[in-house]
């Protein structure tokens, strides 16, 4: 059974206007919004294809898309399973007070109490559950997620509507943060970069065992080799290479405790000798 059902969370007398969500189950399904609110669409299960502003972003189960105010969004479902998913639309007055809580200074916050005119701009990204605070605020609702599906009513979504947001918001300042190491000057060719250098990221997180070499991820991330090099240690302060020797040598660690041999980790973590494996663990001890 296909459905699409919008839960209206303005039903507390506490809740912040404009708060919903819309959880769908569906597998042919098109819509087009030309100036579409702020929110985060999530993948339960199957595939759903999203056009934001143009670009075209593939999303899975277990991640998430972060659509900022004002985007026109096209949204194509044509699957033979099912594709189930939850849509938040976060209140711009929470996401406001938030913003405005944790940037400013106590004293300010009783001077000038007024948050109307605070925003923040939000950088456009499929991010995966593990890269983020929200991420992984998701990761430990998941269960509870997968049953708004079946008809779970009791939820409390004051509570969880706030912690959401204030993750999203402190996500934001961090990647704000990472744009503001880039040189570029203009906001959209910082946020096309981090995109692309950050799903180089993810690729090593999850793949650091298989061989992995510096002409591959950096076709993965369509850069020349010294503009991907550059940017990837200007963003995360270390080089791809150094980061995918730390990911190999931090798992090696963990499976020596274990009582794994050299040999025995060697295979499991990437390196292709056994000795050279010893020695780099005996350098970065």
């Amino acid at each position: 059974m296909q459905y699409i059902k919008n839960i209206d969370l303005n039903i507390s007398p506490i809740s912040f206007h404009g708060s919903r969500v819309n959880i769908s189950r569906i597998t042919h399904y098109k819509h087009e919004v030309d100036n579409s609110p702020f929110s985060i669409k999530l993948v339960l299960e199957g595939e759903e294809i999203y056009w934001v502003n143009g670009k075209k972003y593939i999303l899975k189960k277990d991640q998430f898309l972060l659509v900022d105010r004002h985007s026109k969004v096209y949204f194509d479902i044509n699957c033979k399973n099912y594709a189930k998913g939850i849509c938040f639309y976060p209140s711009l007055e929470l996401i406001s007070n938030i913003i405005y809580c944790t940037t400013q200074s106590d004293k300010r916050l009783l001077d000038q109490p007024d948050v109307s005119s605070v925003h923040l701009e939000f950088t456009e990204k499929i991010y995966h559950l593990q890269e983020t605070q929200t991420g992984q605020m998701i990761s430990q609702y998941y269960s509870i997620l997968h049953e708004l599906h079946h008809g779970r009513s009791q939820f409390d979504w004051d509570t969880f509507m706030i912690h959401f947001c204030e993750n999203l918001v402190r996500d934001q300042l961090k990647v704000d943060q990472l744009l503001s190491a880039l040189p570029s000057r203009k906001r959209s060719t910082k946020e096309e970069l981090y995109r692309r250098i950050s799903e180089v990221k993810i690729h090593l997180d999850t793949n650091y065992s298989a061989p992995i070499d510096l002409d591959a991820i950096t076709e993965k991330a369509m850069l020349s080799k010294y503009h991907f090099v550059r940017s990837f240690k200007s963003i995360f302060g270390i080089s791809p290479m150094k980061y995918l020797l730390q990911l190999r040598l931090l798992e090696a660690k963990k499976l020596r405790k274990q009582g794994c041999s050299y040999h025995e980790i060697a295979n499991l973590v990437g390196f292709s000798d056994p000795r050279n494996l010893r020695k780099a663990m005996t350098r970065n001890s």
